[in-house]
């Protein structure tokens, strides 16, 4: 047999091997099961893991970039709709083209990111205002700025 044939057929055992990999893994099968079932190595069924995961992470990322592009074309199809009626003055539709354009600029990532500013009774937080507080007060202030940081950080993670 040539070489390329020999290559091929190496190719095409791998690539099988590794939809198998996948397929048993997304039953919850360990890599040891899958090994076992497959009767390969350990280090076979976690390369082929691997390889497959990197591409299904790939297509994640190319998919949702294509999502946003299709959503960036709606929102300018709705934009170039209304803009006429919101240069008239029309407020409604000045609230929705601006709307729009926040969607816009949040899928684009245009917008700067959100800074929170930590405040107690409208006062500028700071180890000199802290320092004429009770402890029932500095520990009131440390559990708000702890809510408001957690829900920055959950705000972030969305």
């Amino acid at each position: 047999m040539p070489l390329t044939h020999q290559k091929t057929g190496a190719r095409e055992l791998r690539e099988t091997r590794q939809r198998d990999v996948y397929a048993y893994r997304l039953r919850g099968l360990t890599i040891r099961q899958i090994a076992d079932q497959l009767d390969v190595p350990y280090s076979t069924v976690g390369r082929d893991l691997t390889t497959v995961m990197a591409a299904v992470r790939k297509e994640t990322v190319d998919a949702a970039g294509s999502v946003r592009d299709l959503e960036v074309a709606r929102l300018d199809m709705m934009l170039s709709a209304l803009w006429p009626k919101a240069l008239k003055g029309e407020t409604l539709v000045i609230d929705r083209v601006l709307r729009i354009m926040e969607r816009r600029a949040a899928l684009l990532g245009l917008d700067a990111p959100v800074k929170t500013d930590l405040t107690s009774a409208g006062h500028e937080m700071s180890a000199l205002t802290l320092d004429g507080l009770s402890d029932a007060d500095r520990m009131s202030i440390v559990t708000m700025a702890y809510k408001r940081y957690s829900a920055a950080v959950s705000s972030v993670n969305a």
